[in-house]
């Protein structure tokens, strides 16, 4: 892993970074982007890479729980044809340093055991459903626009 410089002269290695996530790296180069050349807060930095911070399975557990119980009764509605980004958003955003594989898989998990097997409607595409079009209001005739503009 190639550290920058300005990394490497606040005394710190990649193994000692106790980075353990993609969001924590991502966080990590972030603030050596914000802070380019100049000499790196020790705090400042581990503060924004989420340094040491451990997201367990049973914190994650409890996220998708709770995110699937605010949309619970949609996600009954339109069983495997909803969109599961909506539950995935408020979970990556509560457990900021979660890995999003993880967070992704206790999702997957939760809501198979909430709906059960695919059944053969689920299988089949949805239906897609017509928005009726607003009516566009109708431009005046030339004439009409012509004169306005010789009165004005």
């Amino acid at each position: 892993m190639y550290l920058p410089m300005s990394l490497c002269n606040c005394g710190a290695s990649a193994a000692h970074l106790n980075l353990q996530t993609i969001p924590q790296l991502d966080g990590a180069f972030e603030y050596l982007k914000k802070v380019g050349g100049e000499p790196v807060d020790t705090a400042a930095f581990e503060e924004a890479a989420g340094v040491g911070v451990v997201v367990t399975p049973e914190q994650m557990a409890a996220a998708v729980a709770e995110a699937i119980d605010s949309r619970k009764d949609q996600l009954l509605e339109e069983r495997y044809h909803f969109n599961t980004n909506l539950l995935l958003a408020p979970v990556t955003k509560s457990l900021k340093w979660a890995d999003g594989a993880s967070v992704r898989e206790e999702l997957q998990k939760q809501v198979e055991a909430l709906l059960g097997p695919k059944t053969e409607a689920d299988l089949k595409p949805p239906e897609k459903k017509k928005k009726p079009k607003a009516e566009k209001p109708k431009p005046a005739p030339k004439e009409e626009a012509a004169a306005a503009a010789a009165a004005a």
